[in-house]
Parts: structure tokens; sequence; C-alpha cells
């Protein structure tokens, strides 16, 4: 459980007051999974990285 959030304020006009506004408890769901890629990288591709963008990759 969290105390409520506010969402999306409302835009005040100059010179006008703001509104007032109630919270409420919301619940919040978190559903785990694994996720990601492999990448493989040719003996080539590392010898012609000119960038060394291969070395930005990080490592596993």
């Amino acid at each position: 459980m969290r105390l409520g959030a506010f969402g999306s304020l409302p835009v005040v006009a100059e010179d006008t007051p703001y509104s007032a506004v109630t919270l409420t408890d919301s619940a919040a769901t978190y559903v785990p999974q694994k996720r990601g890629n492999l990448v493989t990288i040719s003996r080539e591709t590392i010898l012609n990285d000119d960038l060394q963008a291969i070395r930005q990759i990080p490592p596993s």
C-alpha cells in the first residue's frame, strides 16, 4: 500500500486560489520478470572498433 499521489496537477491561473484535494490509498503491483539479450561480437568487429564502442557495452 502507498499513500495516494496527486497525479496530474491542474493549471492554476494567475491570481486564482489553489483548489483543495484529498489523498487516498492505492495498491501497487509488481511482477518480477527476467529480461535481457546476448550480444555476439566477432573478432573482426573488435579489431575494427575505431571508436571503441565495444568497450561501452556492459560486461555480463
